[in-house]
């Protein structure tokens, strides 16, 4: 599967540092419920393909991702501290879809 990136959503993008490596991005954009409509996550890898313990979610609108810092950041999930902010950096990543691929993968961010 390959992937194109596009700027960072300005605003409403959050990165949850010190997820436990077994999260999925299905386990961020659950947690991010509570505080609002997230309308996409995904965990950020690094070269060899290992997950980096961050992830990055994009919530509907500016206060709620102001919400969600504000709350996760300090919470203890599984035994391990979160550290959540604002993130104007992290690229978005998109699947390319080709013949062969499936469209199902995670998507990922490789540091």
């Amino acid at each position: 599967v390959r992937y194109k990136y596009t700027p960072a959503v300005s605003g409403r993008q959050l990165k949850i540092s010190g997820i436990p490596s077994t999260a999925a991005k299905e386990t961020i954009f659950e947690i991010c419920m509570e505080f609002g409509d997230p309308t996409k996550s995904w965990i950020i890898y690094d070269r060899s393909g290992e997950h980096s313990g961050a992830g990055c979610v994009i919530m509907q609108t500016a206060e709620q991702a102001k919400e969600a810092v504000r709350s996760l950041n300090g919470k203890v999930i599984r035994g391990v501290t979160l550290r959540a902010e604002l993130d104007s950096v992290t690229q978005v990543p998109h699947k390319i879809v080709s013949s062969g691929h499936d469209a199902r993968d995670e998507d990922r961010m490789m540091l």
